[in-house]
This record gives structure tokens, C-alpha cells and sequence, in this order.
């Protein structure tokens, strides 16, 4: 079993005799360069089967394999969904992950500059560090966000960050699967997330047990955050189903997929 693109290419190629072959992608495709992307459908179809996340996965998965290998659905796991729940009544929206391109931040700051601009009293909390925290502090700056923005730093302890906060976002531009938000969802926490490549749509139903909106729109992302924020009744709700989705990605729900297919593969 190999759970990384080139493991699983030099799996494929090896092809040792008399072993069942299970391949893992923990990334969307599109995601891959190119010159792997060939690879890998070259060399993929010699797997017995290859497990991705995301049904949006397979599908793209399928095509650039064209049928030519079993393809199986299966998410990854949330660690902890017990403990205390998130203060819905709390005015903070929480973030948290590496300051890099992927996580979107630079689009988070713009639209909570438009939640802002109608409910000044609300914070961002944004948790992480990386390369790009200088051009972050200066949209911060730049938006006039100064004192209702915190990026405090990478934290140790995110679930009782998640308890002091009522909303999380995901403003990521790709993800493989976010389990970071299945961990505020656990939570309980009104959620807004971009329907990026990939893993939100598969998580999140819109208005149901959090608010899904178009892939980089900061303006549409403001408008999720809005709806939570004015509709208390709305973040409650959604708050309280997240909690109930979350349950269905911990291990004991998720171990006995693998356990069938290991069945079905000997």
C-alpha cells in the first residue's frame, strides 16, 4: 500500500509478483504537474486499485485513466470530535494553516473587509505563519483592518481556539481533503468554505450544515460570512448539523470502508 504519487508510480512499476497493489492520493489532479500526470497514467493502471477522497477525484482520476483501473472513494479521518463545544455566540471568525498561496488569506482579509465595513465589532483570527506573512500583515494594513485582524502565530492548542470563535473559514484555492474543517465542524462552528478543487462540496451542503460559496470570490465569500453572522438562528443550525456530519469521518465510521475493501481485494 502506497499513499503518495511517486510511491505509488515506483509500486506500479515494480509490480512485485503475488502482492495486491493499493494505491493512495492524498492530493487532487490537478494539483500534479504535468510530466507526473503522464506518468501516472502510464504506470497507474498496473495498481489493483487506487483510493482517492473526493468523488470529484475519481471522476477526474477516471478520465485521465480512461476506466482502466477500480477507483474507490475514501475520505480521510478527523482525529477529535469530542470536548467543548465552539461559543456560537462568540463575534470571531477563525482561520489557521500556512501562510502559503493555496490557503487564499489574501482573499479572506478582502472580504472580511466587507463584513467589517457592516459589523465592525466582529474579529478575524487567523492562526499560521509562513512565507507570506509579510504581504498578509500588509493587506491587513492596507484594508484598514488593523485591530479587528489578528495573525497571532501558529497555535498549539487549535481546538480551544476553535472554542472561542462562532465561525470558521476555508478560503483555501485547492485542498486535497480539509480535515481542518471537519475539525471545526466537530466543533460545532458555523463554517464558510470555498467550493475549491477539492473536498468542501463533499463535506459541506449549503445552508445546511454550513454555507458553500463560488471559488475565489471574496465577495461571495463575504456574503457567507454575512449570512451566519446577521441570521444567529442560521449559525446555530448549521453549527449543530456540522457536528452531526463530522461524526460520519471519525475512524470507526470511516475504518470499515477500508476493511471492505481489503475483503473484496483478497
Amino acid at each position: 500500500m502506497t499513499t503518495r504519487p511517486g510511491l505509488n508510480v515506483v509500486a506500479a512499476e515494480l509490480r512485485p509478483p503475488g502482492m495486491t497493489l493499493v494505491g493512495l492520493e492524498q492530493m487532487n489532479l490537478g494539483h500534479h504537474v504535468k510530466p507526473l500526470r503522464k506518468r501516472m497514467a502510464k504506470t497507474y493502471p498496473r495498481l489493483d486499485v487506487l483510493v482517492v477522497l473526493t468523488e470529484q477525484d475519481r471522476e477526474a482520476y477516471d478520465r485521465l485513466l480512461n476506466g482502466r483501473l477500480k477507483l474507490v472513494v475514501i475520505p480521510n479521518t478527523v482525529h477529535d470530535v469530542t470536548g467543548p463545544r465552539a461559543d456560537l455566540a462568540r463575534r470571531r471568525v477563525l482561520a489557521a494553516g500556512r501562510f502559503e498561496y493555496q490557503k487564499g488569506y489574501d482573499m479572506l482579509i478582502e472580504a472580511f473587509a466587507a463584513v467589517h465595513a457592516e459589523h465592525p465589532d466582529w474579529q478575524l483570527r487567523i492562526c499560521g505563519d509562513g512565507k507570506l506573512r509579510k504581504q498578509f500583515e500588509q493587506a491587513v494594513a492596507d484594508h484598514g483592518l488593523n485591530g479587528s485582524v489578528e495573525l497571532p502565530g501558529p497555535s498549539d492548542t487549535l481546538p480551544a481556539e476553535m472554542e472561542q470563535a462562532s465561525i470558521y473559514a476555508l478560503s483555501s484555492r485547492f485542498e486535497g481533503f480539509p480535515l481542518v474543517l471537519l475539525e471545526a465542524m466537530g466543533k460545532g462552528m458555523g463554517v464558510v468554505a470555498f467550493d475549491c478543487p477539492t473536498g468542501p462540496r463533499d463535506i459541506v451542503r449549503d445552508r445546511e450544515n454550513g454555507m458553500i460559496v463560488p471559488p475565489k470570490d471574496p465577495g461571495a465569500f463575504a456574503a457567507g460570512l454575512l449570512a451566519l453572522i446577521e441570521d444567529e438562528e442560521l449559525r446555530r443550525r448549521c453549527g449543530e448539523a456540522a457536528a452531526q456530519t463530522a461524526h460520519e469521518y471519525t475512524i470507526e465510521a470511516i475504518g470499515p470502508r477500508w476493511e471492505a475493501l481489503f475483503r473484496d481485494l483478497a
